[in-house]
C-alpha cells in the first residue's frame, strides 16, 4: 500500500495514475483512491490507512511528494485539475502553502522532491522505494 502525501498541485493524483499503470503491468492489483478526507482528518485517517495495511499484512510505503511552491502553484492551476473538482485558485493555493502541512511523524516516511521530475519519473522512484520496503 502506497500513501502519497503532499500539498495540492505537487502531483499526487498524476503520480498515482502512473503508479497504477506500472503496477498493473506487473500483474499487481491496484486501486487508486483520491481521498481528500485525509487532508481534513489528519492524522487519524492516515493512521487508519497504515492500520489497514497492517491488518492485510501488506507493506505500507508512505511518501511525501515535495515541490517548490511556485511550481506546485503552476501545476495546481491546470485545467485538468479543475475538471476533477480540485483546488485551482492560485491565491488559495498560496494560502495553503503558507499555512503548512501536517505530516505524520512516522519513522518510515520518505520525502521525494518532484519539482524537476515528470510524473512518470516520480512514479518510477516511488515504485523503487516500494520495491525496497
Amino acid at each position: 500500500m502506497i500513501q502519497l502525501l503532499g500539498y495540492p498541485g505537487v502531483g499526487k493524483y498524476t503520480v498515482g495514475c502512473h503508479l497504477r499503470n506500472a503496477m498493473s503491468s506487473r500483474g499487481q492489483t491496484v486501486r487508486l483512491l483520491d481521498n481528500h478526507r485525509t487532508a481534513r482528518d489528519q492524522p487519524t485517517a492516515l493512521d487508519r490507512h497504515r492500520e489497514l495495511a497492517r491488518k492485510r499484512s501488506a507493506t505500507f510505503v508512505p511518501v511525501v511528494l515535495r515541490c517548490e511552491r511556485d511550481e506546485a502553484i503552476r501545476r495546481g492551476t491546470t485545467p485538468s485539475r479543475a475538471s476533477r473538482h480540485k483546488l485551482v485558485d492560485p491565491a488559495v493555493l498560496r494560502s495553503v502553502h503558507r499555512n503548512g502541512m501536517t505530516v505524520p511523524g512516522w519513522p518510515d516516511l520518505v520525502e521525494l522532491d518532484v519539482t524537476h521530475l515528470d510524473a512518470a519519473a516520480a512514479a518510477a522512484e516511488v515504485l523503487r522505494l516500494a520495491d525496497e520496503a
